[in-house]
Protein backbone atom coordinates (compact mmCIF):
# COMPACT_ATOMS: atom_id res chain seq x y z
CA UNK A 1 0.00 0.00 0.00
CA UNK A 2 2.39 2.70 1.12
CA UNK A 3 5.06 1.45 -2.21
CA UNK A 4 1.46 2.59 -4.47
CA UNK A 5 0.67 5.43 -2.43
CA UNK A 6 4.67 6.72 -3.16
CA UNK A 7 4.57 5.69 -7.23
CA UNK A 8 1.19 8.30 -7.28
CA UNK A 9 3.40 10.94 -5.73
CA UNK A 10 5.96 10.58 -7.92
CA UNK A 11 4.02 10.05 -10.89
CA UNK A 12 2.12 13.03 -9.40
CA UNK A 13 5.05 15.28 -8.93
CA UNK A 14 6.49 14.41 -12.21
CA UNK A 15 3.27 15.37 -14.33
CA UNK A 16 3.21 18.70 -12.40
CA UNK A 17 6.52 19.20 -12.97
CA UNK A 18 6.25 18.97 -16.97
CA UNK A 19 3.28 21.03 -16.66
CA UNK A 20 5.28 23.78 -15.12
CA UNK A 21 7.61 23.64 -17.77
CA UNK A 22 4.89 23.54 -20.82
CA UNK A 23 3.33 26.22 -19.68
CA UNK A 24 6.46 28.51 -19.05
CA UNK A 25 7.49 27.66 -22.31
CA UNK A 26 4.60 29.10 -23.86
CA UNK A 27 3.80 31.81 -22.06
CA UNK A 28 7.27 33.27 -21.64
CA UNK A 29 8.56 35.01 -24.47
CA UNK A 30 12.00 34.09 -26.07
CA UNK A 31 13.59 36.73 -24.88
CA UNK A 32 13.04 35.99 -21.06
CA UNK A 33 13.64 32.56 -21.47
CA UNK A 34 17.10 34.04 -22.58
CA UNK A 35 17.34 36.24 -19.71
CA UNK A 36 16.39 33.62 -17.82
CA UNK A 37 19.17 31.19 -18.94
CA UNK A 38 21.64 34.00 -18.86
CA UNK A 39 20.20 34.64 -15.30
CA UNK A 40 21.42 30.98 -14.52
CA UNK A 41 24.58 31.32 -15.87
CA UNK A 42 26.08 33.93 -13.92
CA UNK A 43 24.62 32.51 -11.03
CA UNK A 44 26.29 33.11 -7.31
CA UNK A 45 28.30 35.98 -9.11
CA UNK A 46 27.45 38.38 -6.51
CA UNK A 47 25.17 40.41 -9.08
CA UNK A 48 22.42 42.55 -7.74
CA UNK A 49 19.14 42.08 -10.72
CA UNK A 50 20.07 45.42 -11.19
CA UNK A 51 23.67 44.38 -12.15
CA UNK A 52 22.95 41.57 -14.16
CA UNK A 53 20.64 43.93 -16.33
CA UNK A 54 23.69 45.93 -17.34
CA UNK A 55 25.97 42.65 -17.43
CA UNK A 56 23.26 40.77 -20.17
CA UNK A 57 22.21 44.28 -21.67
CA UNK A 58 25.63 44.69 -23.15
CA UNK A 59 26.05 40.72 -23.86
CA UNK A 60 22.90 40.75 -25.66
CA UNK A 61 23.60 43.82 -27.33
CA UNK A 62 19.53 45.24 -26.13
CA UNK A 63 18.43 48.15 -24.24
CA UNK A 64 18.90 48.32 -20.33
CA UNK A 65 15.78 49.35 -19.95
CA UNK A 66 14.24 46.42 -21.56
CA UNK A 67 16.27 44.17 -19.50
CA UNK A 68 15.07 45.97 -16.35
CA UNK A 69 12.00 45.47 -17.47
CA UNK A 70 11.60 41.44 -18.39
CA UNK A 71 13.84 40.62 -15.17
CA UNK A 72 11.69 42.46 -13.00
CA UNK A 73 8.48 40.41 -14.81
CA UNK A 74 10.59 37.20 -13.96
CA UNK A 75 11.27 38.01 -10.37
CA UNK A 76 7.26 39.18 -10.42
CA UNK A 77 6.45 35.48 -11.61
CA UNK A 78 8.60 34.15 -8.44
CA UNK A 79 11.36 32.69 -10.71
CA UNK A 80 14.11 35.42 -9.57
CA UNK A 81 14.70 36.30 -5.85
CA UNK A 82 16.42 39.47 -5.54
CA UNK A 83 16.95 42.70 -3.52
CA UNK A 84 14.16 45.32 -3.45
CA UNK A 85 15.08 49.02 -4.21
CA UNK A 86 15.96 49.32 -0.72
CA UNK A 87 17.44 46.27 0.14
CA UNK A 88 20.36 45.33 -1.83
CA UNK A 89 21.27 41.93 -1.78
CA UNK A 90 22.47 39.46 -4.93
CA UNK A 91 20.25 37.70 -6.86
CA UNK A 92 19.39 34.24 -7.10
CA UNK A 93 17.02 31.80 -8.89
CA UNK A 94 14.05 29.91 -7.14
CA UNK A 95 13.84 26.45 -7.27
CA UNK A 96 11.49 27.14 -10.05
CA UNK A 97 13.47 29.10 -11.95
CA UNK A 98 16.64 27.04 -11.54
CA UNK A 99 14.26 24.06 -12.95
CA UNK A 100 12.95 25.67 -15.81
CA UNK A 101 16.59 27.51 -16.80
CA UNK A 102 18.04 24.02 -16.46
CA UNK A 103 15.20 22.49 -18.36
CA UNK A 104 15.78 25.53 -21.68
CA UNK A 105 19.13 24.67 -21.01
CA UNK A 106 18.89 20.60 -21.75
CA UNK A 107 16.41 20.97 -24.44
CA UNK A 108 18.46 23.17 -26.67
CA UNK A 109 16.29 25.97 -26.50
CA UNK A 110 18.57 28.58 -26.02
CA UNK A 111 20.09 27.87 -29.77
CA UNK A 112 16.15 27.89 -31.26
CA UNK A 113 15.27 29.88 -33.41
CA UNK A 114 13.69 33.45 -31.90
CA UNK A 115 16.59 34.10 -29.34
CA UNK A 116 17.91 35.85 -31.80
CA UNK A 117 17.96 39.83 -29.84
CA UNK A 118 16.89 42.81 -32.25
CA UNK A 119 19.69 44.62 -30.83
CA UNK A 120 17.39 47.58 -29.25
CA UNK A 121 16.17 49.19 -32.58
CA UNK A 122 13.38 51.65 -32.06
CA UNK A 123 10.04 50.57 -32.91
CA UNK A 124 11.31 47.02 -32.33
CA UNK A 125 9.41 43.58 -34.45
CA UNK A 126 6.44 41.80 -33.48
CA UNK A 127 9.05 40.05 -30.58
CA UNK A 128 8.97 43.31 -28.98
CA UNK A 129 8.97 42.96 -24.98
CA UNK A 130 9.29 45.87 -22.42
CA UNK A 131 7.24 49.03 -21.81
CA UNK A 132 7.19 50.04 -25.41
CA UNK A 133 5.52 46.64 -26.17
CA UNK A 134 2.77 47.62 -23.87
CA UNK A 135 2.09 51.36 -25.06
CA UNK A 136 1.40 49.90 -29.00
CA UNK A 137 3.52 51.18 -32.20
CA UNK A 138 4.41 54.10 -32.50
Amino acid sequence: MLRARARWASREASYWRRMFIRISREKLTPLQKRLLVEARRHEGSGLTITALARTVSAELGIPLSTAKWNLRRLRDLGLIDGGSRRARRPYSLSPAGRLLADELLRSSDADAPGWEVSGGKKGGGPGRTGPSALRGRG
